[in-house]
């Protein structure tokens, strides 16, 4: 059988694929951990080349931290100069091998652990509302937090194009900070990013509109998000 479709080229705006397949993000938390850690390193730049050895046109990789708000340990990161050295070798690593580089920024808000959260004691999400992911109680942001956030994401998103990623792909899906927004049953502010579905959009929105300022219009920007949480309300 040939999937003539599925090995054929594709382009997404600037973005040339030589076939339709992509590999989706997985956390592999290979990264070192603590405030320093972070950084690309053999092991993490070796399974993302070898996943590129077998063909696939398109690797998103991530998660990655885009502020101190990491959540989880061992994620790459990408809010500091420091980090672009690590990202330019997975770059040219992935691309070595005829593949494409898109990174996840993922933020983590109530499923991440304090314990990952450096220079400050909580989590941070839309409303204080816990989850059965973490044992810790998260933090409603403020609108100065939610501000920062989303300034530390656009910086996060220069940094990713001057390292030689191809495409960026927004995490909105899967219960996180983006979709902890959208939710009603996650958000419960009154102010303009919670009660209606319109306030609820507004965070995610304002994170895509600052990414896609940092980038410009020609760099291929995604937003992943999932149909249903399965959450009860």
């Amino acid at each position: 059988m040939q999937y003539r479709f599925l090995n054929s080229p594709l382009s997404i705006g600037s973005l040339e694929l030589k076939n339709r397949t992509v590999m989706t993000s997985m956390t592999m938390m290979y990264c070192e951990e603590g405030p320093d850690g972070g950084y690309v390193n053999d092991q993490l730049l070796n399974f993302y080349v070898e996943r590129a050895k077998g063909g696939v046109a398109l690797i998103i990789a991530g998660g990655v931290a885009t502020d101190r708000y990491v959540g989880y340990g061992k994620m790459m990161r990408l809010d500091d100069d420091r980090y672009l050295p690590g990202m330019k070798r997975l770059a040219e690593g992935v691309h070595a091998q005829g593949a494409k580089l898109c990174l996840q920024f993922l933020q983590t808000g109530r499923y991440g652990n304090a314990g990952a959260v450096y220079g400050d004691s909580d989590t941070l999400c839309a409303s204080a509302v816990p989850s059965s992911f973490s044992p810790d109680v998260p933090r409603e942001m403020t609108q100065e937090e939610i501000r920062t956030v989303i300034e530390n994401a656009a910086g996060a998103a220069g940094r990713a194009r001057a390292a030689g990623a191809d495409a960026i792909e927004l995490c909105a899906n899967s219960g996180y900070m983006i979709a902890q927004f959208l939710s009603g049953v996650t958000n419960k502010r009154t102010d303009a990013y919670g009660g209606s579905f319109e306030n609820r959009c507004r965070f995610g929105l304002e994170m895509i509109r600052a990414v896609r300022e940092a980038v410009g219009a020609d760099y291929p920007l995604i937003l992943r998000v999932a149909g249903n949480h399965f959450i009860p309300k």
